[in-house]
């Protein structure tokens, strides 16, 4: 869908500035072979700048992959951080962060971010990562907190949907945290049950995040409103 996405921006004749009421349903979009120029906007021109790209180009592919794809974003509300468990890791060469993301709207879920740093005077490139079965499987230091969450029965230390000591560590090679320490970057994820866990039924969107920020009255996203993969 991306690709296809991608490959009719050419022949969409649209303004730079791209409106969701200006774009023609996708089963009317003609399907072209040649892999288009991200470099080339709407109206054909070209991203020469910086700025091009960050007020122009940037803002229609936003505007495709929201319509097309991914549905539109919310905007979330009062965000607020809470630091907590800082500590060194792998023998002083990396410093690890919990923190916990608050947003609104009121009542939404909190999400547990774990964040390693390697310990350099200059700043690190990191990797921002989603995993699926919780933070606390990437490390084996005890101090990392296990999942609040709902928690996949696949996952290492699962019993009765509930994260538990036994599964510390159990995804440590999956995520090679030491490995990306000692070439130079850093690692910040979070685990989607925070988000959007995997309990629900196809009309029921009552759990994760969704609820909070649909209409009174609304049980499920509308024809271009955000659904899982979004989230």
């Amino acid at each position: 869908m991306s690709l296809r996405v991608l490959a009719v921006l050419p022949c969409l004749a649209i303004a730079a500035s791209v409106h969701a009421a200006d774009l023609p349903p996708a089963s009317v979009l003609p399907v072209i072979k040649p892999f288009p120029d991200p470099l080339t906007m709407m109206d054909g021109t070209k991203v020469t700048s910086k700025e091009d790209w960050m007020t122009k180009r940037l803002p229609e592919l936003r505007t495709l992959f929201q319509h097309y794809m991914y549905g539109y974003l919310p905007k979330p509300t009062k965000i607020r951080t809470e630091f907590h468990r800082v500590q060194q890791l792998f023998d002083g060469k990396a410093t690890k962060k919990e923190i916990t993301l608050h947003y609104g709207p009121k009542g939404t879920p909190p999400i547990d971010l774990l964040v390693v740093t390697p310990n350099r005077k200059k700043p690190s490139p990191a990797f921002v990562a989603i995993n699926f079965c919780g933070n606390h499987t990437a490390l084996e230091d005890p101090s990392v907190a296990l999942t609040r969450s709902w928690y996949r029965g696949s996952c290492p230390g699962c019993e009765g949907d509930k994260a538990t000591e036994t599964g510390r560590g159990g995804q440590k090679d999956v995520w090679n945290v030491e490995m990306i320490i000692d070439r130079g970057y850093g690692i910040a994820m979070f685990y989607y049950g925070d988000v959007d866990p995997d309990i629900r039924k196809p009309e029921n969107w009552t759990d994760g995040v969704h609820p909070h920020f649909m209409k009174p009255g609304q049980t499920k996203p509308g024809k271009h409103e955000w659904g899982a993969i979004a989230s």
